[in-house]
């Protein structure tokens, strides 16, 4: 089993309404349980700084409101810290009034929405997906040869030549992946189609866009691992978001005949000392293909600027 660790920020919004009476910054005893999510969420991650910050409705002084806000953010996040603070979380409080209101001050609801303390925490999440590393390759496509020999995958359009080399980066996952043109073409506007998002495969109604790089994955025994992503948009056709990949968001660009092109994938951390990456399932598209036994160099630490000054400098 491997370990596969993610960095995330995580943000709660809880009404004023739930947590005080009107005009009051003591937390009333309906708001335990809502304090005690959001302390349970925060105790599921790592130690960082947790921001909590109060907002108001225009309905007082724009003086008034924010030493209100401020006042209730401080009362939360008093609550949080008995609750987590084993976990070695930091608060940092801060009350903003009516400044930034998320609905217009025109209606109850509104103003209601803009009666808020929102909490958020950006670091690593404690609880972890093991991933199983062990058994066999899942069967694949024509298209399958060892890392540091191109791999030639010719099309109906034309031929390419794919190779692939691993690093690592904090601790991530990125494969380089080297795509060359082996023919004398030119003009024809062709792009290498067979790393194109043609569907997303998250769970729900969401989409991947068409032009990113999506179809890339490293294999782990007989699990299949794609690049990092995160969500951009939600919409009415797509109410579960619009995700992008942490890889090259162009898989369009044009390669002419000899020309060669890098795309990057970043993938989870993975203590590993090779991956095998892959272009789509090699089933449904015959310029699939598989890169086996891909080395992952080592992390190249920092240097210092000669000259420069370090931690333990003396005077």
């Amino acid at each position: 089993m491997r370990t596969v660790e993610s960095t995330e920020r995580v943000e709660v919004t809880l009404g004023s309404d739930v947590l005080f009476a009107f005009d009051s910054a003591d937390l009333t005893p309906e708001s335990a349980q809502a304090v005690a999510l959001v302390a349970q969420r925060l105790g599921e991650r790592e130690p960082g700084t947790v921001d909590v910050v109060g907002h108001t409705d225009d309905q007082a002084d724009d003086a008034y409101n924010r030493d209100l806000s401020r006042r209730r953010a401080q009362a939360v996040a008093d609550a949080l810290a008995a609750q987590a603070g084993g976990a070695g979380h930091r608060m940092r409080v801060d009350g903003r009034g009516e400044s930034e209101p998320v609905a217009a001050n025109t209606s109850d609801e509104g103003r209601a929405l803009n009666r808020r303390v929102t909490v958020s925490l950006t670091s690593k999440v404690v609880t972890r997906t093991d991933v199983t590393t062990e058994g066999e390759l899942p069967p694949f496509g024509a298209h399958v040869g060892p890392a540091g020999t191109p791999l030639r995958v010719e099309t109906y359009a034309r031929v390419w030549e794919v190779d692939a080399s691993a690093r690592r980066v904090h601790g991530h996952v990125v494969v380089d992946l080297t795509v060359h043109a082996a023919d004398d073409e030119d003009g024809l506007g062709w792009a290498v189609g067979f790393l194109r998002g043609f569907s997303s495969h998250r769970a729900g109604d969401t989409v991947t866009p068409h032009d990113i790089t999506a179809r890339g994955t490293v294999l782990q025994g007989a699990s299949r691992l794609f690049p990092l992503d995160y969500r951009v948009a939600v919409d009415e056709t797509w109410p579960d978001g619009e995700w992008f990949t942490a890889s090259d968001l162009d898989a369009g660009h044009w390669i002419d005949g000899g020309q060669t092109r890098t795309y990057s994938f970043v993938y989870p951390r993975l203590d590993v000392d090779s991956v095998v990456f892959q272009a789509g399932t090699g089933v449904a598209f015959d310029d699939d293909f598989r890169l086996v036994d891909v080395p992952v160099a080592p992390e190249v630490a920092a240097t210092a600027t000669p000259g420069a000054p370090t931690d333990d400098a003396t005077p």
